[in-house]
């Protein structure tokens, strides 16, 4: 796995292409600020489990080579250059096993804030500062419109991969505030929703709740709410 700073985010570049979860990243990079209780000479590799490692991490062009575990301290060598140093477990747990874990998971970015969203069934639109649902309903008001907007502009999926190749059943729209539009392949409605990034190649999984919250129509979620 590859991932690369640009800008303000970082980037996972290969195998795949697709924006890194920050935290993952920070979690990695706390071996550059590991407090080792021991230096010792790189001279026996095989005592510390390092002619075969675990993984090997690579900062810039610092190679940090993780071997085995000291079955009486709980700890772990790491070798970088011509020393070997005895860490926390943490280290060697922040290292991804996959680079779906590397992933972002959340479905916008940041600075993303959508102004029209539209599924096969309705669409919710913001006009002048005015939020309106269409077919419309006269009982929604501009609090519920606000939240289902929001819903989509925060929602964070469970987990992020990369495209499995479905054919989606239907699609949706969300349009930003910039003009721009992005479309959404609905892979799966249930048990779980999978959304298709169509743009980034990537497909998101939320949880039967979250994708209920998602899918539904703002007007009857919010006419049970009131139940």
């Amino acid at each position: 796995m590859q991932l690369e700073r640009s800008g303000e985010q970082w980037l996972l570049t290969a195998p795949l292409q697709a924006r890194a979860d920050e935290f993952q990243v920070l979690r990695m990079l706390t071996v550059l600020d590991a407090r080792p209780t021991a230096q010792l000479p790189a001279t026996d590799l095989a005592r510390y489990d390092l002619q075969t490692p675990v993984a090997r991490l690579t900062i810039d062009d610092t190679d940090y080579v993780f071997g085995g575990i000291n079955s009486v301290t709980r700890e772990q060598y790491v070798m970088r250059g011509d020393t070997v140093y005895v860490v926390e477990l943490r280290h060697g747990a922040a290292l991804p096993s996959s680079p779906g874990t590397l992933i972002r998971r959340a479905l916008l970015a940041e600075l993303d804030q959508p102004t029209a969203i539209s599924l096969p069934e309705f669409t919710v639109r913001q006009d002048g500062g005015k939020w309106t649902i269409t077919p419309s309903n006269a009982e929604m008001g501009q609090d519920e419109l606000q939240s289902y907007a929001d819903r989509w502009r925060y929602a964070v999926a469970a987990t992020a991969e990369a495209y499995d190749g479905r054919k989606p059943l239907h699609w949706i729209r969300i349009t930003m505030s910039n003009g721009t539009t992005l479309e959404f392949g609905v892979l799966q409605q249930s048990p779980q929703l999978v959304l298709w990034r169509r743009d980034l190649g990537l497909q998101y999984l939320f949880l039967a709740a979250a994708g209920q919250a998602l899918l539904g129509n703002p007007a009857t979620i919010a006419h049970t709410s009131k139940k």
